[in-house]
């Protein structure tokens, strides 16, 4: 049907009409929705951040309240105000953290000198009056501690702080109350910006449609003016315009949608054993927790479901600190397991972004504990040698190719090249060379091994370079004249060429250092002499610390320009895992996953490993010393624990590393024992580093510290890769943070 102009403009106006009442309409249907989802989004944040702030404080008093038991059965009352003082340091929203008794006298208090003092605030009194009559007086295993709140308003009726209270007991008699306080004005802001960034969205979106709408009802009268004379046209304008119209909708709620999606997958942490496997009886589970997003997790809290069979020591557990995006960290978990079986664990994973928005992933895996090994035998046969130079194969590991590389060189024994190993102390030096000295090399050359440690002169050095030559050739030693020390050496030598028959001496000189430390008069140019006199047959290997590299460099040096370096490093996994289980074969058996552990905090350092198998070995006796029966195996967590109690002790190796480091250097080290850890922050570049003296009031200098950096990297404590530096061996990372942290350091300056 034809339509006539006026009807088609009727028709427009009506349409025009319809239009402009449905947008008001659905307009104001979406603020409403909006405000209501507003409401609903601030009212369920507000009660989890509450919620969070309860259940935190919860955690911590419930942990101070049982450390603060063992230390006043201790009579420790000093480090109860200590670490009182510390839990208020490290957590910037508790005001206060006291014990008090029920007369309101202080007990506890980071202020010692508020020591004995009595409290006469309104949440104080409240605590003694209300609180004291409901708390056990006589504490149960088989109840868990209560907590109670306690809430401080203002004249407005706004929570201003809230203190958690739980009983602290003497053994099992109730001893005071232990007072936190947390400070609600972080959480009040927080709530205060939420509602004023949704306020100021809300105002953004209203003047979003007042724009939309007039300029909706501009074109509404503009089309309508203008179709009578450009109908067909604007009939497709307007078909395309609803088109359009219709795809940005549904762009916007895919947009929407994919929104949703991001925010609930924003902080994504994943936790799940080191092992599945255990031995019944003291156990340690040892959990690492990844964090796959990108985002910040912050308080990361753990809850363990209870098992009949297992006694956890606690099932509630808070990480320290912030954990970075694509990171992960461990957490040790001690228990006790009564029989074996296999057990499921239950438990849910909680933290929160940055955003303060909660995250809830529950926790499930599978433990299978078992009866391995056999039971433990006391020993004092000593296994594993920590200290002295091995003497005998059978706890000699390795070095297969550095023995084979130093056979190749003297193939042909005419070539005179001396040869310079150097390595860090304590890494089985004077083992490899006592190896070189019972095997010998090619059969046509005889080691003689020197220590120059104790060999302060030309001529203790000479003699007994002397003596050991007789006895290999079965003559008598020379007696050497100090005031004709070389030729009488030299001729001494000449003489046992005949008996040599073409084979060479090789003279091994450990400890080769101290030539550069104490004066020799002119034994290093004799020895000079005599290594490059093509008729002698003489051959020279000198072993010493990375010092020695700097030698090579010195014109002056016996070493300058004569020498081929070889390195003496650190084990590899499968060397590793030999020197722990070839002394023990009969006696212990080690779990894979602990000679993997054992390999990762000492990087395949011999004595660090002979160490931790004398640290287990120790262990083990003291457990059935002290009358609990344990089997021979070593698990993962045996092998964790000996790590740390290694870690506290003194040790020979970590105690040269430390004195032999000038100042420069242990600042490097104090800093980033401090700064580093083994899982989430393995490694720091240099401006990292120097913006962390400067927060532990360290005071060091850009070059000064590259070039330290730059020296411990060359002597293998330190690696660099990834643009950052960490420690080589974990363990002395542990041991520095233990004997010389940055309080107790810088005393030392």
């Amino acid at each position: 049907m034809k339509l006539s102009r006026s009807s088609i403009h009727f028709s427009l106006l009506f349409l025009s009409a319809l239009l402009c009442l449905q947008y008001p309409l659905l307009t104001s249907i979406f603020i409403k929705k909006t405000n209501e989802f507003r409401d609903e989004s601030l009212k369920k944040n507000i009660t989890i951040m509450r919620e969070t702030m309860e259940n935190r404080g919860t955690s911590l008093v419930r942990t101070i309240a049982l450390s603060a038991g063992q230390a006043v059965a201790g009579y420790d009352l000093t480090f109860l105000s200590d670490f009182l003082a510390e839990a208020v340091k490290s957590d910037p929203e508790i005001i206060y953290c006291l014990i008090m008794d029920q007369e309101r006298h202080v007990l506890a208090h980071p202020d010692k000198d508020k020591l004995g003092y009595r409290l006469n605030d309104e949440l104080a009194r409240e605590s003694a009056e209300m609180l004291w009559k409901d708390v056990p007086k006589i504490f149960s295993d088989n109840n868990a501690v209560k907590v109670f709140f306690l809430k401080r308003r203002n004249e407005t009726e706004k929570t201003t702080m809230l203190e958690v209270v739980s009983p602290v007991y003497n053994g099992d008699q109730l001893w005071g109350l232990l007072r936190c306080g947390y400070t609600m004005q972080v959480l009040n802001s927080k709530m205060v910006q939420d509602y004023k960034n949704w306020d100021q969205q809300i105002n953004a979106i209203n003047k979003y449609f007042a724009r939309i709408m007039v300029f909706f009802f501009s074109l509404i009268f503009s089309v309508t003016a203008l179709f009578t004379m450009l109908f067909k046209p604007l009939q497709r304008y307007v078909v395309f315009l609803i088109e359009k119209v219709h795809l940005i909708r549904k762009t916007i709620r895919e947009i929407n949608k994919q929104e949703i999606k991001q925010t609930n997958e924003w902080l994504l942490l994943e936790i799940s054993p080191e092992t599945d496997s255990l031995c019944h009886g003291d156990a340690v589970l040892i959990l690492r927790i990844h964090n796959k997003s990108g985002a910040v997790a912050q308080r990361v809290g753990l809850h363990i479901e209870q098992l009949e069979d297992i006694s956890w020591v606690s099932t509630d557990f808070v990480l320290p600190g912030l954990m970075r995006g694509h990171s992960s960290t461990e957490l040790r978990l001690d228990f006790h397991i009564d029989r074996i079986g296999r057990y499921v664990i239950n438990g849910t994973l909680t933290a929160l972004d940055q955003n303060e928005r909660h995250y809830e992933w529950p926790v499930n895996f599978v433990l299978h504990v078992d009866e391995k090994g056999k039971p433990y035998q006391l020993t004092e046969k000593q296994y594993y040698v920590v200290g002295p130079r091995l003497s005998n194969d059978l706890l000699f590991v390795g070095r297969k190719q550095l023995l084979n590389e130093i056979s190749l060189l003297w193939q042909e024994p005419a070539n005179k090249e001396a040869l310079l190993l150097i390595g860090l102390r304590r890494m089985g030096k004077s083992s490899l060379l006592e190896k070189i000295r019972r095997d010998g090399i090619n059969g046509q050359i005889i080691p003689i091994l020197i220590d120059l440690q104790g060999k302060d002169t030309p001529l203790t050095f000479l003699r007994a370079a002397a003596e050991a030559m007789a006895t290999e050739l079965h003559c008598a030693p020379p007696a050497l004249e100090q005031n004709n020390l070389g030729p009488s050496f030299e001729q001494f030598f000449h003489s046992l060429i005949p008996q040599l028959a073409g084979r060479y001496f090789l003279l091994m000189i450990d400890e080769a250092n101290f030539f550069a430390q104490r004066n020799y008069s002119s034994l290093p140019d004799l020895l000079r002499s005599l290594m490059q006199a093509p008729d002698v047959p003489l051959l020279l290997l000198f072993c010493g610390t990375h010092e020695l590299r700097q030698g090579a460099r010195d014109y002056d040096s016996i070493l300058y320009n004569t020498t081929r370096t070889k390195n003496i490093s650190y084990f590899n996994a499968t060397e590793s895992a030999e020197v722990l289980t070839r002394p023990v074969q009969d006696f212990l058996e080690y779990d894979p996953q602990a000679l993997q552990l054992a390999f990762q905090l000492t990087h395949g350092h011999p004595l660090l490993l002979q160490a931790l198998g004398d640290q287990l070995i120790q262990s083990f006796n003291d457990t059935v010393l002290a009358g609990k029966e344990r089997s021979n195996y070593v698990t993962y967590g045996d092998m964790e624990q000996a790590g740390q109690q290694l870690s506290r002790k003194e040790n020979p190796a970590f105690g040269n590393y430390w004195e032999d480091a000038d100042t420069a250097k242990q600042k490097v080290l104090v800093v980033m024992a401090s700064s580093l850890d083994e899982t989430s922050r393995k490694r720091g570049s240099l401006e990292f580093l120097l913006a962390q003296a400067a927060e532990l009031r360290i005071a060091m200098e850009r070059k000064e510290t590259f070039n330290a950096l730059d020296q411990l990297t060359q002597e293998e404590l330190l690696l660099y890769a990834d643009s950052g530096y960490s420690f080589m061996v974990a363990l002395y990372r542990r041991w520095l943070l233990w004997h010389y942290p940055p309080e107790r350091f810088r005393e030392s300056l």
